[in-house]
């Protein structure tokens, strides 16, 4: 009767333990489960913050363009101005060496001057549409080069990360 009692203890512990050890399998596959869920949600907000920086990186290229061909085309005004004054006046050195100089500073100086004004609007562009589509979006510490139209963006992924001309479609090369 003591042995029948001993075995029925030893039967309810050995079944205890194999519960308990069921239990804790369960708890471990949920708690995959709920990792790799975790893990999904954070890869497609990170995705749509790429975007997002994407889409202001693009805009950004697109404003510091438009305004560098606008100095161009200014610039080239300016030169075709002075120009026709100095033929309309030929008595005019002032005129002719302002042509000059205006040609001459257009194509060598103006672009190198009026360089990091331009890239300033342009960074202003890229905040505003970053802060407009979501304003928690942080931007990466590095600055977008809008004239090579490159920005490299640090992420722990490794295939996230470079944005140029020729990546269009997102983040990623």
């Amino acid at each position: 009767m003591v042995e029948v009692a001993k075995t029925d203890e030893a039967e309810a512990i050995r079944k205890k333990l194999l519960q308990a050890e069921l239990d804790g399998q369960t708890l471990a596959e949920r708690n995959l489960a709920l990792q790799r869920s975790l893990d999904a949600v954070a890869n497609v907000e990170k995705e749509r913050q790429n975007g997002i920086l994407l889409a202001a990186f693009k805009a950004g290229k697109t404003t510091y363009s438009r305004l560098r061909w606008s100095l161009s085309i200014a610039v080239g005004i300016l030169s075709g101005v002075a120009t026709w004054l100095a033929s309309q006046e030929p008595t005019l050195p002032i005129a002719i060496g302002a042509s000059f100089l205006l040609g001459a500073g257009g194509f060598w100086f103006v672009p190198e001057l009026l360089d990091k004004p331009l890239h300033a609007i342009a960074m202003r562009r890229l905040k505003g549409v970053v802060t407009s589509k979501d304003a928690s979006v942080n931007l990466p510490s590095n600055v977008p080069d809008f004239r090579t139209q490159h920005w490299v963006v640090e992420t722990d992924k490794p295939q996230l990360g470079i944005v140029d001309s020729t990546a269009a479609n997102g983040f990623g090369k």
